[in-house]
């Protein structure tokens, strides 16, 4: 059985997943506060996500991506 993948990110992948969360949490608190409760519960749900994954430095997404191709790579060498 093969090792799980492990997908780590560079420093500059984390700094602009860290802007890109700051600037979605910017627009909810500008924005979408100003249009519905719901818009602004919403984008701040979606902010998190890549400020999550710049602290953290690991997505898993990523890491379910990477696993499957794994996996299928592995199936195809044994069959």
């Amino acid at each position: 059985m093969a090792q799980p993948y492990h997908v780590a990110f560079s420093g500059f992948e984390r700094v602009l997943r860290g802007c890109l969360g700051t600037i979605l949490l910017l627009l909810a608190f500008t924005v979408a506060l100003t249009i519905s409760t719901t818009w602004f519960a919403t984008m701040n749900f979606i902010a998190m996500y890549p400020l999550f994954t710049a602290l953290v430095a690991w997505d898993p997404i990523y890491l379910s991506i990477e696993t499957m191709k794994q996996y299928s790579a592995d199936i195809r060498v044994f069959n």
